[in-house]
This record gives structure tokens, sequence and C-alpha cells, in this order.
């Protein structure tokens, strides 16, 4: 896990993972079935680490927490977001954390139910996973001189909509709109 981690969760091979270890990479289907299923353990082995809001805030502030423990893992382990999002299935590493939060959540008098529930932490996931995989490409080598040039050749740039400004995607940008969403519940929801 420590080598696909390390070559990228969203890029390892299993060729590339056995060449880090000095073994041939037909060794390694004795330790995994294949690269998915090498994937699963890394999603097992990262998501680990997502930590959990405090289940005494309230729902709103835990839904924060969630996003900010989101966001930060995101950062740790860059690709992580390209393959959530990608590969079939891939909560199921978290559904304990799920567990946890949503009784936390209940436990903090959320006003819906769980489908309410599940919908809002969809919807934050959603934001903080495609906000961190546009930030890692912007950030990666010249993606933000990229950006800009390739924007530039078609519009001037007082007439960008969504202009390439580095503080554009951060997490202050990624805070905006989790109070969006958060907000729109506690409108749809009130009684």
């Amino acid at each position: 896990m420590d080598a696909a981690i390390s070559q990228g969760i969203d890029r390892f091979t299993l060729t590339g993972v056995a060449k880090t270890l000095g073994v041939a990479a037909p060794s390694l289907y004795r330790v995994v079935n294949s690269r998915d299923d090498l994937l699963m353990h890394c999603f097992l082995r990262v998501t680990g680490e997502l930590n959990l809001p405090d289940p005494e805030a309230t729902w709103q502030d835990q839904l924060r927490e969630y996003t900010d423990a989101l966001w930060n893992l995101c950062g740790t382990y860059p690709g992580i977001a390209h393959s959530l999002l990608t590969f079939p299935g891939s909560h199921f590493a978290i559904q304990d954390y799920l567990d946890d939060l949503t009784r936390g959540l209940t436990r903090a008098s959320f006003p819906g139910g769980d489908d309410d529930m599940h919908f809002i932490v969809d919807m934050l996931s959603d934001n903080v996973l495609v906000a961190s995989m546009v930030t890692q490409s912007l950030r990666d080598g010249d993606g933000f001189e990229l950006a800009r040039q390739r924007l530039g050749s078609v519009r001037s740039e007082e007439r960008q909509h969504f202009p390439i400004r580095e503080n554009l995607w951060d997490h202050d940008w990624l805070q905006r709109k989790t109070e969006f969403v958060i907000r729109g519940m506690e409108l749809q929801l009130r009684p």
C-alpha cells in the first residue's frame, strides 16, 4: 500500500509497485488479486485517517468539520479525490465512518430524515472531491499558467467568467459552497 500511495493513488500500476518493492510484478498476485484489490486496500488505509467531527457540535458544525477533514485528506493524498469519484462503490471504505457521522448528526438534532442526511453528506463530499481535483490540476506544474493562457486565448481578461485566480480554488471558496449547502438544507427542512 505504501508503494502504491507514494506513486499516487490514482496513478499507480502493479508494475510500478513491484519495481518499487524490488520484486517481479507476478509476485504481487500472491498478496493482492488485482490493481482494484490493492486500490481498495489503499482506500481503507487512507480513509482510516479521516477525522470524525465532534459529536457534541451542532449538526451544521459537524458537516463543516467533515468537509474540512475530507479536504485535508485530499491534500495529504493527491489523487485520492479522483479515485474516490471514479471507482464504483468506493464509499465502502467509509461505511463505519458514515455510521458514526450520521449518529452524531442525529444526536445533534439534524432536522431531516436519513435521505436528507445522505443527500447533504453526498453533496458536500462531491463538492470537496471535485474542488480538490480542480485545485490539484491547477497546482500541478504550470497548471495555473496553462489555464490562464487557454482562457486568454478565447477571451480578454475583463470578459472572462471564472477567471483563473489562485484564490478561486482554495479552501475559502470551498467553505462558501459548504455554507451555501448547509443554509439551503436549513431552509428546506425548517418547521
